[in-house]
């Protein structure tokens, strides 16, 4: 069987340090918040949602109104005394105050990624690579799922699925206008071998409601050897899906390497080849992506082997990438970017700090110096706010119509799931 943690990858990649400040960005350009700067200043509330969500995984976030809605994945003991992975929902209504109780949502073996959203109805939906399996002892799971709530009750749908073969690695799911919902995940073939699985994989999305689903190829990989598909990011851009990614030819784990990104177009299909927006030999969690009408796109990414830098691209149109902003260029930090548009259309960018210094490693951070930031760009110059000094794992970031942030993550122990909202 196929049991993964994405902590182990970022274990080996954490020793990458940033030693170099950017000439628009980083220490040289970026300064702490204060009182009477123009943008968020105030306290955060701090809310716990799971104290028993115990795992190394990615989180997913979104916020609709004033409910957010957060899914993730935590170990669970089995009485053989085994582990399987349980995803779970949690949610949190901000303006009563009011958490609702974790709920579970599947069990399974692999862990790659879940995707969350609500929509116009307030129903929660959450993507993820479930089952059934391909048939082969090595993949458990080897489709596209999606779990819809009803109540408290969690149904499963099949979004796509390719006989004897493992489609739904790092979904990401979007709701459009009408209430369809669209998931951008890999497809890996087999998931056996790295030429002909790995190094040809697909890009799908599969769009629909549970009952009706239609899976289409983004990005076909029968005559690529990138390994397409890697950490996907979507986002809705002008009633268009348009998704970052990087590419992993060598497994299903592999190092994740440089940005991509495609869009589909008006008439509804997909260009012919994906734009590689940047090069690079590492982004360690994948890029993040962010789209806002009239300002256009945002790319967030580490980009580990330039000196591990925190790096940001920028785009009206999705054509034209303007050069990357450096948006930390020193200390080792920039794990888990995610990026969003503030509601007064400027670029923000959340983060775990681990050291001042370089070269530490990510279990081996200093608990005076570690902390979750918040970053945003006034000008040419990034003000930086601490959201939690005790640092933070697997962030994302969100705006409320009134500006103010909403962040969740894990803690450094990566049990207890958190909310951080402004005050």
């Amino acid at each position: 069987m196929a049991t993964r943690n994405l902590m182990l990858i970022l274990a080996s990649l954490a020793f990458a340090a940033c030693d170099e400040s950017g000439p628009n960005g980083s220490d040289a350009g970026m300064r702490d918040a204060q009182v009477g700067d123009t943008g968020p200043l105030a306290p955060w509330t701090y809310v716990t949602l799971d104290e028993n969500a115990q795992g190394s995984y990615p989180i997913s976030m979104t916020l609709r109104g004033e409910r957010v809605a957060v899914s993730y994945w935590a170990d669970v003991q089995t009485a053989d005394g085994g582990v399987v992975r349980e995803l779970r929902f949690a949610d949190y209504d901000i303006a009563a105050g009011a958490a609702g109780t974790p709920e579970t949502v599947a069990q399974t073996f692999n862990v790659y990624g879940s995707s969350v959203v609500l929509d116009s109805t307030g129903q929660a939906h959450v993507a993820f690579l479930g089952p059934p399996s391909n048939g082969g002892t090595k993949w458990l799971e080897a489709c596209a799922v999606v779990a819809s709530r009803t109540g408290s009750t969690w149904s499963q749908s099949v979004a796509a699925t390719v006989f004897d073969q493992v489609v739904g690695l790092w979904a990401s799911m979007v709701v459009d206008a009408n209430d369809q919902l669209l998931v951008a995940f890999r497809d890996i073939h087999y998931g056996q071998f790295p030429v002909q699985d790995y190094q040809h994989s697909f890009l799908h999305v599969a769009s629909g409601r549970p009952g009706g689903w239609q899976d289409v190829v983004a990005v076909n990989g029968s005559n690529r050897t990138e390994g397409h598909g890697g950490l996907n990011s979507m986002v809705l851009a002008d009633g268009q899906p348009a998704i970052t990614y990087s590419v992993q030819p060598g497994g299903d784990f592999d190092t994740p390497r440089h940005v991509y990104f495609i869009r589909r177009n008006p008439d509804g299909t997909w260009p012919t080849n994906p734009i590689k927006v940047r090069e690079s030999g590492n982004t360690e969690s994948g890029p993040k992506l962010a789209w806002k009408q009239g300002v256009g796109y945002l790319i967030a990414y580490l980009d580990v082997t330039d000196h591990g830098q925190l790096k940001l691209l920028e785009s009206p149109d999705g054509v034209d990438w303007v050069r990357a902003d450096i948006v930390r260029g020193s200390g080792t930090g920039g794990y888990w970017p995610v990026v969003a548009w503030r509601p007064d259309d400027l670029p923000a960018v959340a983060f775990h700090v681990c050291s001042d210094r370089s070269g530490v490693s990510l279990f081996e951070c200093p608990a005076g110096e570690d902390e979750l930031q918040l970053t945003w760009r006034v000008e040419d110059v990034w003000q930086k706010l601490t959201v939690d000094p005790a640092g933070g794992h697997y962030t994302q970031l969100a705006y409320l119509a009134d500006g103010r942030a909403v962040l969740a993550y894990k803690d450094v122990t990566d049990k207890v799931l958190k909310l951080a909202i402004q005050r």
